[in-house]
């Protein structure tokens, strides 16, 4: 087997991507929060509350794309190409329906659950309000998911990047325009911040 050398400048132009959209996420995350911490207390509320339970959600995916990760890498190393689509197919089976699974029960069965555990009737009626619009994002986060192990596994970190920026600009433009109805769009609040997270 070929010795080959991975130096700390590789290292880090593979990872400074993957660390700047992770930033990028983070701090649109706070800057969603600024805005619609403007809104009201109630409203932050339960967006905290509701975007814990989507983002426990998302990592069921997560886990998996991880996996998928590796794959694709051992077989970018191989040279196996046509591996890399057979492995990604296999993931995409498993995550989507997943995806579809998770938002059903969270249509169907999320009322009942918030209202189990959370004691603020307001806070309640909002986590509601925005999980029933927040959770049509898992089916479009799960694709991403597949799609950031297979840009990850074949060391094209760039696009994440990239993408994590695309997302955060459209983000904030989307915040400050229908969240207080700016430029005549309507006046959403808190479904603004269900559909952008």
């Amino acid at each position: 087997m070929k010795n080959t050398t991975v130096t700390y400048k590789e290292i880090f132009q593979l990872s400074l991507p993957i660390m700047a959209g992770s930033a990028i996420e983070n701090l649109t995350t706070i800057i969603n929060i600024i805005f619609l911490g403007r809104v009201g207390a109630v409203a932050l509320g339960a967006v905290a509350v509701g975007g814990i339970f989507y983002l426990a959600l998302i990592m069921l995916g997560f886990g998996f794309g991880i996996g998928t990760q590796i794959i694709v890498s051992r077989r970018f190393g191989e040279k196996k190409y046509e591996d890399i689509g057979n492995t990604l197919h296999h993931a995409a089976s498993f995550l989507l329906p997943l995806a579809i699974i998770l938002l059903v029960l969270v249509q169907t069965l999320g009322n009942n659950f918030f209202q189990s555990f959370l004691k603020s009737h307001d806070v309640c009626t909002g986590v509601k309000d925005f999980m029933h619009f927040r959770i049509w994002g898992i089916l479009f986060a799960f694709t991403n998911i597949l799609f950031r192990a297979f840009y990850i596994g074949i060391q094209k970190t760039r696009v994440i990047g990239y993408c994590s920026l695309i997302i955060a600009l459209f983000n904030i433009f989307f915040d400050y325009t229908l969240i207080f109805g700016n430029f005549g769009l309507p006046k959403w609040e808190l479904q603004v911040q269900a559909c952008l997270q």
